[in-house]
């Protein structure tokens, strides 16, 4: 949404740049036009997608080490030049460096060495802003972090409660800020709104992704229910399974699973990204409001659904 940097340019007021994207995902769209200057991207052909060309590794991308080109986010997976994807997010990853601050969504043992890549970047701004952090449960000196995903979200579930609860009891007794009176969390993180049942204050749960993905998350465990997921065997991969319409969500007529969210795609019934994205989308009804990043004229329908 970086056409909001041109207006705050024009009025003389501060903006700040918020990413729920980890600050891996910032510093790979950041590096999309130098992709292409190297030529990585656009893909030569579609071979480049079963060829072994996506296990490239490259070596130039600050605090990145042994990062692959298909670790980078995935709108560089395309073979046009004039993809509207690719070049929009190349535009709008750029301008951040426009705002008055970029704020993430991170953990500083999760991505030390890409956190000190983008500090020696960008100056610090508003000085008299605090952040202030909590563990994520996993051990300081597990190398595997940043790779293991379904790791850290089984810590989050398990481990995530006390430590913020812990920041809210610590800032409540401070006398440099006034009381909590509102939690805004991230669309994942839903052990806050356990926290904030405890604490009597309502909570606003954030989805950047787009109003259909949502409805696509909430939907998964009726996908499993109705026997579309798992998967049966790898073969529905490639054999047009995904192709499938599903015809019973609601506001999105002529979606097939190609379309939805693709932790659907795996064999396991007990896969961790599937039931824990079934988990945390199911939870989101028990925030006081959803706030999502969309258009009314480009999700109607889904909106009216939601």
């Amino acid at each position: 949404m970086s056409f909001n940097l041109d207006s705050v340019e024009q009025l003389n007021i501060h903006e700040v740049v918020f990413y729920t994207t980890s600050t891996c995902g910032f510093m790979g769209y950041l590096h999309y036009g130098e992709l292409v200057a190297r030529g990585y991207v656009p893909l030569k052909d579609e071979s480049c997608f079963t060829n072994g060309y996506l296990e490239r590794e490259i070596d130039w991308i600050p605090g990145m080490k042994g990062i692959r080109i298909k670790d980078i986010p995935s709108f560089i997976r395309t073979t046009d030049p004039n993809d509207i994807m690719l070049n929009y997010n190349i535009l709008q990853h750029e301008n951040a460096s426009r705002a008055m601050a970029i704020l993430f969504n991170t953990y500083d043992e999760l991505e030390e060495e890409v956190l000190e890549a983008i500090r020696a970047k960008y100056n610090r701004g508003l000085e008299d802003f605090q952040f202030k952090t909590t563990p994520d449960g996993l051990p300081p000196s597990n190398n595997d972090a940043t790779q293991d995903i379904p790791a850290l979200c089984i810590s989050i579930s398990k481990h995530c409660l006390a430590p913020f609860l812990e920041l809210i009891k610590n800032l409540n007794e401070s006398s440099d800020c006034p009381n909590v009176s509102c939690i805004v969390s991230n669309r994942v993180m839903s052990f806050s709104l356990d926290s904030v049942e405890q604490l009597n204050i309502p909570e606003v749960v954030f989805y950047t992704t787009s109003a259909c993905g949502f409805i696509g998350y909430l939907h998964y465990g009726k996908l499993v229910a109705r026997g579309y997921v798992p998967l049966k065997d790898e073969s529905c991969f490639t054999n047009g399974y995904l192709e499938a319409e599903i015809d019973s969500t609601p506001g999105m007529k002529g979606i097939r699973l190609k379309d939805i969210p693709s932790f659907i795609r795996t064999t396991d019934l007990n896969d961790i990204m599937l039931n824990y994205n079934i988990v945390q989308h199911e939870n989101a009804s028990r925030a006081k409001a959803i706030l999502f990043n969309t258009y009314d004229e480009l999700e109607e329908e889904v909106l009216e659904v939601i």
